[in-house]
Order: C-alpha cells, then sequence, then structure tokens
C-alpha cells in the first residue's frame, strides 16, 4: 500500500511525503523506479520517511533523502512520581505491568499479546504476584479481543483504556513493552517506549532500524507464547534511564528532525 501526497511544490522542486504501510516487494520496486525517475525528469528532491520504513528505497541514489519517524523524546522521559500517579489511579501499585499501544487491527497481533499475558500471569500467579496488560489504542478488533481475554480467563487484568491525549504518562506506568505485530512500517510506539526507557519485546517481522538501543529485543511470532512470557521475565527488573540523547543521536528527536526540515524550506536541501 503506497501514499504519495505532494505537500509543497515551489518552482521545479517539491517535497513528496512516501510511506509504504507493510513491506510488499513489487509495490518497493514500482516507486524506486517511479520516484527516481519523477526526481531526476523535473528535479525535484523526494522525501520519503526512513530507508526501511520507505520499505526498500535506496536513499543513497540521486534525489531520494530521508526523514525519520521522529518524537517529542523530552515527554517520554522516565518520571517516577508520573508512574506512581498513573499506577495509584488504576490499581496497578503491587502489579507488573505490560504494555501495548496500537490499534486493534489484525497487523497488530492482539491475539497472541494476550495469550503472551496469560503465560506471563499464570507464572507470576505461583509466585504470588499479579500482572496486568494496558492496552492503549482502540479499533475493529477491541469487542474480539475482550471476549478471547474472557475466554483466557485474564478478563480482570486486562485495561482496555482506548485512545488517551497524553499517552507519554502511561509509558511511565509500564514495566515492559510487548508489540508482536504481524507486519509494520517503522512504528513511532517502540521509539516512544525506548524514550521511555522501557524494555521492549516485539516480532522479528518489525525492522531492524527500529531497534537502536538495548532495550530492544526481536523475537519470532511463530513461537509458543511461553517461549515470549520466559524471556519477558527473565529482563523484568532493570533500571529505567533518561534516553533523550540516545533518541536523538539515533535520529529519532523531533527538534532534530524539525531543523533539518526548516534547513529544507529555505535551502531547498535536505540537513
Amino acid at each position: 500500500m503506497i501514499y504519495k501526497e505532494i505537500i509543497r511544490t515551489e518552482s521545479k522542486r517539491a517535497w513528496i511525503y512516501c510511506r509504504v504501510a507493510y513491506p510488499d516487494a513489487h509495490a518497493l520496486a514500482v516507486q524506486q523506479t517511479s520516484l527516481e525517475a519523477f526526481a531526476g525528469k523535473q528535479g525535484f528532491e523526494i522525501v520519503g520517511t526512513t530507508a526501511e520504513q520507505a520499505s526498500g528505497l535506496d536513499f543513497s541514489r540521486r534525489g531520494l533523502a530521508e526523514v525519520s519517524n521522529a518524537v517529542d523524546a523530552g515527554k517520554f522521559v522516565y518520571k517516577k512520581e508520573v508512574r506512581e500517579r498513573i499506577r495509584k489511579e488504576w490499581g496497578l501499585e503491587d502489579r507488573f505491568v505490560i504494555g501495548h499501544v496500537g490499534r486493534f487491527h489484525y497487523a497488530k497481533n492482539h491475539e497472541f499479546l494476550l495469550e503472551v499475558f496469560a503465560a506471563v500471569q499464570n507464572v507470576l500467579k505461583e509466585k504470588g504476584t499479579e500482572a496486568a496488560l494496558m492496552l492503549l489504542g482502540e479499533g475493529p478488533g477491541m469487542d474480539a479481543a475482550k471476549k478471547q481475554a474472557a475466554q483466557l480467563g485474564i478478563g480482570k487484568s486486562v485495561l482496555f483504556m482506548g485512545n488517551r491525549k497524553e499517552v507519554w504518562d502511561y509509558y511511565q506506568a509500564m514495566d515492559y513493552f510487548v508489540f508482536p505485530s504481524r507486519f509494520e512500517g517503522l512504528p513511532g510506539t517502540v521509539v516512544e517506549a525506548q524514550a521511555a526507557g522501557l524494555k521492549c519485546l516485539i516480532s522479528d517481522r518489525i525492522t531492524r532500524e527500529v531497534g537502536f538501543t538495548d532495550l530492544v529485543a526481536y523475537k519470532n511470532i511463530d513461537l509458543p507464547a511461553k517461549d515470549w512470557a520466559e524471556q519477558i521475565l527473565d529482563g523484568g527488573s532493570y533500571e529505567r534511564e533518561n534516553m533523550c540523547r540516545i533518541i536523538a543521536e539515533a535520529g529519532f528527536d523531533v527538534r532534530e528532525q524539525a531543523k533539518r526540515m526548516e534547513h529544507f524550506y529555505v535551502s531547498g536541501k535536505m540537513g
């Protein structure tokens, strides 16, 4: 699936935003060829999102540049007081909290996520500890997810929280971020989770480009849910750190990207 939007045209230059929602070999080849031809004939500079998120576009070739999927890293910095407030509001003070942020859609694989959480909860209950699963987001698959949670016997431990305006506060309350998508572009939520200092266990079908810190581990979604649960529990204790510098150095800070785009509008060339 390819979306193209000409945002600004000036003389013989245009900024074109290109995004491929998920990998498709034929779509990639068509997009690469058409964009390069367009840039070459018209003298336009073409801006995409990221090399892998744009799913194979070779940004080293003439006429192409890249812009990372950036976040306001400062808003996501770990704050103990915010963590305690959110956990108290939702009755999570003594629980091990797994989190996920994303639309309830086939791509996000909530079915498997619920199975993983059920496996985590079973292990922790044997040790006298409770767990909770925070699910932020809405979508057509929410009712099915609620039904599955009830069938798995975890309904009371799963929080369907809908869309939240200040989502960065809710990352603070989590202990682990789990993201077992069937397919993705470059998921901004995984960038946000890292900005919050959260360990992340994500699907190996997601681009390696998003795993730019040691907080991210990849795992095959065809493995049993208990294998995911074991890895989560093995790494469940750690200190949260301020990740702003690392986010900026990796090119995912919105302020740095804003400077690049300002330079582009002024000069017509990416900084």
